[in-house]
């Protein structure tokens, strides 16, 4: 419980991000340009 009990919205946000900014951005080239991403 007390890993549980450290998990916090902010925690949770920051590991999310840093994941998001590992993966490969799913749209190519031609969608990016279009303004068609992912909101982070």
């Amino acid at each position: 419980m007390a890993i549980c009990d450290r998990l916090t919205g902010a925690r949770i946000d920051v590991l999310l991000r840093k994941w998001l900014a590992m993966l490969p951005d799913p749209f190519p080239d031609a969608d990016r340009g279009g303004d068609f991403r992912r909101r982070d």
